[in-house]
């Protein structure tokens, strides 16, 4: 199994621990998969969603920031963003639309 592989089967299993609602073990494995590509803005948005659910927002916001820098196209991550924060994200704005074209 090489690394990607090994970072999307750790993402795998964070997601479904967060499903199960073990967000100890959800937090680890995304933790897990960002050091293995500290660069993988999913990586972070799944990490920043767990964050979110354990109360930490400040730490969500701090994932969901740098998924956003590395993958502007996170339309999630960028909802996340406004959700953290306790905001709607406005309809009109096109944010995978307006990054896709740069």
């Amino acid at each position: 199994m090489n690394t990607n592989d090994e970072t999307r089967q750790l993402l795998e299993e964070a997601k479904m621990s967060m499903a199960d609602g073990n967000l100890v073990l959800a937090f680890a494995k995304a933790t897990q998969a960002i050091s293995r590509n500290e660069k993988d803005g999913e990586a972070l948005r799944i990490r920043g969603l767990v964050q979110y659910q354990m109360g930490r927002k400040t730490e969500a916001m701090d994932d969901f920031r740098r998924a956003v820098e590395l993958e502007p196209a996170l339309m999630e991550a960028i909802n996340g963003l406004f959700t953290a924060n306790g905001m709607e994200m406005p309809k009109m704005l096109s944010w995978k639309n307006h990054y896709s074209k740069r």
